[in-house]
């Protein structure tokens, strides 16, 4: 049964390393929880915590190796995975959609094949130069 096949997986929590991209390459699956809004109490203020991920150049490693995400719907997050593609977007870091994205993936393992090429070439270099040109830019007026 399939919960008898994840109890016997492996999960590794590796931390920094300097072999990132040979440490996602060797990974079946990449997970990118994140806090998309918390409040926290320090002292006597409520604080209101929000994501500051940017651009989660870590998912465009994974994809660009082959292997798929599950990421929270922080800002960008939706501009590098397809939905149900090469990867699954949740709503929530909670443990159970975070299982349950994982559950879904190991099910339908055939599914979930990111294309590295497209992946390279959606984040290269000359491509996102090009795409701030054509957003920043008008026509002659640059360069």
């Amino acid at each position: 049964s399939l919960l008898t096949r994840i109890k016997k997986t492996e999960i590794h929590f590796k931390g920094w390393t300097c072999h990132s991209r040979q440490e996602i390459a060797n990974s079946d699956l990449l997970v990118f929880p994140s806090v998309i809004e918390q409040k926290i109490q320090l002292g006597d203020n409520l604080q209101t915590i929000k994501s500051s991920e940017a651009l989660p150049t870590v998912l465009i490693e994974a994809l660009s190796v082959g292997v798929p995400v599950i990421a929270t719907n922080t800002p960008g997050v939706s501009e590098i995975i397809t939905d149900k593609c090469n990867g699954i977007i949740i709503e929530e870091s909670a443990p159970v959609c975070i299982s349950n994205a994982i559950l879904e993936i190991f099910e339908n393992v055939s599914l979930f094949k990111p294309d590295k090429a497209k992946t390279i070439g959606m984040f290269s270099q000359s491509r996102m130069r090009e795409q701030l040109d054509n957003k920043f830019c008008q026509k002659n007026t640059c360069r």
